[in-house]
């Protein structure tokens, strides 16, 4: 499985890269710190199975950046990260397209329990 983090935050990316890891299978893992970034590299990474957008990014954030995601990846779930919890930007972000919102207060056995209901096909 091929996940695709995109966040500002180097040591948030790296402790949920460690998370991931303890999922079942063969797993990798592309890391960016922006959308931009993320998105002209995109001809590069193949399928990705999954995508973690944090909401607040510097530049593009992670709503503008989730519409662009969806037409590169339609069929690849996107959730969405934020240590806000803000009802709105949640609403808006699904309404977008987004798969899931996991805050980044919850604790690794929902974050990892989030993840699972979105890669079988639901929502979080």
């Amino acid at each position: 499985m091929k996940f695709l983090i995109i966040d500002d935050h180097a040591l948030f990316r790296h402790g949920l890269v460690l998370l991931l890891k303890q999922l079942r299978g063969d797993n990798s893992f592309i890391e960016m710190e922006s959308c931009e970034a993320a998105l002209a590299a995109a001809d590069r990474y193949g399928d990705v199975d999954l995508i973690l957008l944090d909401l607040a990014l510097p530049g593009m954030n992670g709503l503008e950046g989730l519409v662009r995601l969806k037409t590169l990846f339609p069929t690849t779930p996107v959730v969405l990260l934020s240590a806000s919890e803000n009802g709105q930007t949640i609403v808006e972000g699904m309404r977008r397209g987004a798969q899931g919102f996991i805050p980044k207060s919850c604790s690794p056995e929902v974050m990892t329990a989030a993840l699972q209901v979105v890669l079988a096909g639901g929502t979080y």
